[in-house]
C-alpha cells in the first residue's frame, strides 16, 4: 500500500530552518511496482525522527546524504496520494519551481494529477552554465545529480508514481540507469562536505593531540581536540573501504575523535540484514600493544554467553594451559553459577557479577561452577597476564581412512602462534597424516600472513606460486589494489620476526592434502575465513562442519594516533578464483551444535565425530542437517565469547606493532 507524507509535512516548514544535512530514505516494500523503490529526502530533524520510526512506512535510510546552504531557495512539491503522484519533488532552478506552481491548481481538484507546493525553507545554489550548455558547481562547492524513474515515457504512463532520486555520488543515479531511470543530471550545487578530496590528507594530520604523550617513541606534537577529530576524518576519507558510502558528519557533531570516528561507517546492510560493517573498532593503544604481545588480562579461560538475560547461561568454552583458571581444574562444558555470592543465572547484582567476569589484575573472587554431571565446585581465581596458546590441542588418531590429525587452533593474533602452528604440522607430517580436522571454531581471526601459513602447510604442492589474497582497496586507492605487493601468494617460509620462535626463510612443513575438514563457528572470522576462503580458491575441498561462519572478508591496517589505534576496515581479500563475498559467512556442510560435554579434540565431540563420519561416507550423519541455512550467529549454543578478546575481529597484515606513519610506505610481506 502507497504511503502519504501528508501528516508531517508542516514539520518541513516549521523547523527544517535549523537544519543542515539532507538525509536520504528508501522504500522498496511500500513501492514494489517502482524500479527500485521510492526515495525521500528530508533536513527536518522532526520528520526524520516520524519517518524513522516506521509511521511514515517502510522507509529505510540508505545512508546517502548531503549538506546544505547556498544562494538559492530549495523548492518542495509534495504529489498527494490520489491521484498521485505519491511522492516529493525538490529544485533549485527558479523555472522550474515557477513552472509547477503555475500549473497547481488551488483548491486542488481531487481527479487532478499535480505537484503541490510546500515551501522553500533550505537552501542550496543553482549550478553554473558555461556558453557551450555545460553545467559545473563554484569551487568549495559539491555537485548533486539527479534521476527520474521514468514514470512518463513519451506520455506514456508506467504503472508507478513519478519520484526521484538526488545523490551527490553520480555513481548512485548511473546504477539506476541500468534499471530504466533517466538521468537529470547536475540540478544544484551544496557545500562541500567531509568526502571531498579538498580536505587535508590524514598524514598530514598525524600525531597532532590534544594532550601529546611525554614518551618520545610516539612523536605526538602539540594540538588539538579538533585536529584529531579532522585526522579522523582524512583517515577515513582516504583509507576507508566504503568511503563513498561513509557518511558525512561535521566535526562538531561529536566530542571526541573516537565518537566522530564511530559516525562515519558504512550503514548499508548485507542480503540478510545485517551492517554491512559490523567491525571497524578503536581501543587504547596500551590495550591493543599487550594483545598483539600474545597475552590477555583474565583467568585464562574463554567464555560462550549462551543466554545473556537470567536464566543466564555462561559456558566455559576452553582454558589456557598454565592460567589460573587451568590451576583450579577449570574445565571445558563447566557453568558459572555464582559469582562473589552473586547469582550469575537469575540475579541482579550486575556489579559483582561485571566485576568477576572482567576481573582487574590482581583481584580475587570466589566463582562457583557446575559441571555438566550436575556437580558444583568452588574455585578462588585471580585476575592476572595470561599468555595465549593458539595450539591448544594437538592429536593424532586412527580413522577408518588412516592416520588424521586434530588441531584446535584459537588465533592467528600473536606472533607465537606461528611457531605454535608450525610445531603441529611437523608432528603431522611426521606421523602420515592424511586427513586433517583443523577446530577454528572459537578462532576470530589475526595475522594474514601467518593464515596463509597454515594454509600452505595443508596444501603444500605448488600452492606457493598461487594466490592466497588478493587485497582490493576503495575507488581512491586502484594503483594500490593493482599493484604487485597487494597479491599476495601462499607462503611457504617461516618470517622469523620476534616472539615467533622461528627462523626466518625456513622451509615449512605440508601434508599435501586435497581435502581439509574445518570446525566452524559464529567465532570463526576474518583470518580463519581467509584459510577455508584461500584453499577453495586453488581447488583444495573444505568440508565445513558446525555453524555459519561470521562473515569478514574484511581487513584493516591498526592505525594509532594520539593514543588511540583505530582498526578501520580498509580492504577486501579476494581468494585465486576473484571470490571474496561472504559479509553473511560460510554456509556449513554438516550443521552440528557445539557440544560442550566432551572435551575439544575427543573424537566423540559432535562436531569432530561428524567430521570423521563424513570423511569415511561422504555424507553428513544422521542428526545433522545438511546445507546450513542458518542465519549469522548460530545456534544459541555456539554464542560469541562474552567478552570478545582483544583483537579478535581484527585482520592485520602487520607482522608487529607498528606505528605506521605512512600508509603508502607499509610492510606487509616480511
Amino acid at each position: 500500500m502507497n504511503r502519504s507524507f501528508a501528516l508531517v509535512a508542516s514539520l518541513f516548514v516549521a523547523t527544517s530552518a535549523h537544519a543542515q544535512t539532507v538525509i536520504e530514505y528508501v522504500n522498496q516494500g511500500d513501492f514494489p511496482r517502482s524500479p527500485n523503490g521510492q526515495y525521500f529526502y528530508t533536513a527536518d530533524p522532526g520528520e526524520q525522527a516520524y519517518v524513522d520510526s516506521g509511521a511514515a512506512g517502510a522507509f529505510k535510510r540508505t545512508g546517502g546524504q548531503f549538506s546544505l546552504g547556498g544562494a538559492d531557495p530549495v523548492c518542495r512539491f509534495y504529489g498527494s496520494v490520489t491521484p498521485g503522484p505519491n511522492s516529493h519533488f525538490y529544485t533549485v532552478a527558479a523555472d522550474e519551481c515557477n513552472s509547477l506552481k503555475t500549473l497547481q491548481k488551488t483548491p486542488r481538484p481531487m481527479d487532478a494529477q499535480q505537484w503541490n507546493y510546500e515551501g522553500s525553507p533550505l537552501r542550496a545554489s543553482a549550478p553554473k552554465t558555461a556558453a557551450d550548455g555545460t553545467q559545473s558547481c563554484a569551487e568549495g562547492t559539491l555537485p548533486v545529480y539527479r534521476a527520474y524513474n521514468n514514470a512518463f515515457n513519451g506520455g506514456t504512463k508506467n504503472p508507478w508514481d513519478s519520484n526521484h532520486r538526488f545523490s551527490a555520488r553520480l555513481a548512485d543515479v548511473e546504477a539506476l540507469i541500468t534499471l530504466g531511470w533517466k538521468s537529470d543530471g547536475l540540478v544544484m550545487c551544496v557545500p562541500a562536505g567531509a568526502t571531498q578530496s579538498a580536505l587535508p590528507a590524514a598524514t598530514s594530520l598525524l600525531d597532532q593531540c590534544a594532550a601529546p604523550r611525554a614518551d618520545a617513541k610516539y612523536g605526538d606534537k602539540q594540538g588539538s581536540l579538533e585536529t584529531e577529530k579532522a585526522w579522523v576524518r582524512a583517515f577515513v576519507n582516504d583509507r576507508y573501504l566504503w568511503t563513498e558510502d561513509a557518511p558525512n558528519v561535521a566535526l562538531e557533531e561529536a566530542a571526541t575523535a573516537t565518537a566522530y570516528y564511530g559516525k562515519r561507517f558504512n550503514p548499508f546492510r548485507t542480503a540478510t540484514g545485517g551492517k554491512m560493517d559490523r567491525f571497524s573498532a578503536s581501543q587504547s593503544t596500551s590495550n591493543f600493544e599487550t594483545a598483539q604481545s600474545g597475552t590477555t588480562g583474565g583467568y585464562g579461560w574463554s567464555l560462550s554467553a549462551i543466554s545473556t538475560s537470567p536464566p543466564r547461561n555462561y559456558v566455559i568454552r576452553y582454558v589456557e594451559p598454565g592460567s589460573p583458571a587451568a590451576l583450579a581444574n577449570v574445565e571445558r562444558g563447566m557453568k558459572i553459577i555464582t559469582i562473589d555470592g552473586a547469582d550469575l543465572v537469575s540475579g541482579g547484582d550486575l556489579t559483582t557479577l561485571n566485576a568477576g567476569l572482567s576481573p582487574a589484575l590482581g583481584t580475587t573472587h570466589n566463582i562457583v561452577l557446575q559441571r555438566p554431571s550436575g556437580e558444583t565446585i568452588s574455585v578462588t581465581l585471580t585476575g592476572t597476564t595470561v599468555s595465549r596458546n593458539a595450539a591448544q590441542t594437538v592429536n593424532t588418531f586412527d580413522t577408518p581412512k588412516g592416520k588424521a590429525g586434530y588441531l584446535h587452533y584459537t588465533t592467528f593474533n600473536t606472533f607465537p602462534s606461528e611457531g605454535q602452528a608450525i610445531d603441529a604440522f611437523r608432528r603431522f607430517a611426521s606421523e602420515g597424516v592424511k586427513d586433517l580436522f583443523l577446530d577454528l571454531r572459537y578462532n576470530g581471526g589475526g595475522l594474514i600472513r601467518i593464515s596463509s601459513q597454515v594454509a600452505y602447510m595443508i596444501a603444500g604442492g605448488d600452492s606457493a606460486t598461487k594466490t592466497y589474497y588478493q587485497f582490493t582497496y576503495n575507488g581512491k586507492r586502484t594503483a594500490e589494489t593493482n599493484a604487485p605487493g597487494s597479491r599476495w601468494t601462499f607462503y611457504s617460509t617461516a618470517s622469523g620476526a620476534s616472539g615467533s620462535n622461528t627462523a626466518a626463510g625456513a622451509a615449512l612443513p605440508t601434508l599435501n592434502l586435497k581435502r581439509v575438514y574445518v570446525l566452524t563457528g559464529s567465532g570463526t572470522a576474518s583470518a580463519s575465513e581467509a584459510v577455508i576462503n584461500g584453499l577453495r580458491g586453488i581447488g583444495v575441498e573444505v568440508i565445513l562442519v558446525g555453524n555459519t561462519t561470521l562473515g569478514k572478508p574484511y581487513g584493516s591496517l591498526p592505525t594509532e594516533n594520539c593514543g588511540t589505534t583505530y582498526s578501520m576496515l580498509e580492504f577486501k581479500g579476494n581468494n585465486a578464483a576473484g571470490f571474496g563475498d561472504f559479509p553473511d559467512g560460510l554456509s556449513a556442510t554438516c550443521t552440528v551444535a557445539d557440544d560442550f560435554s566432551r572435551a575439544l579434540g575427543d573424537p566423540a565431540e559432535a562436531r569432530l565425530a561428524a567430521a570423521i563420519v563424513h570423511a569415511d561416507t561422504g555424507q553428513c550423519p544422521a542428526g545433522t542437517r545438511a546445507a546450513d541455512v542458518t542465519k549469522r550467529g548460530g545456534l544459541a549454543a555456539d554464542a560469541p565469547a562474552l567478552v570478545p578478546e582483544i583483537g579478535g575481529a581484527i585482520d592485520s597484515v602487520q607482522d608487529r606493532a607498528l606505528r605506521l606513519k605512512d600508509a603508502l610506505s607499509r610492510q606487509r610481506n616480511q
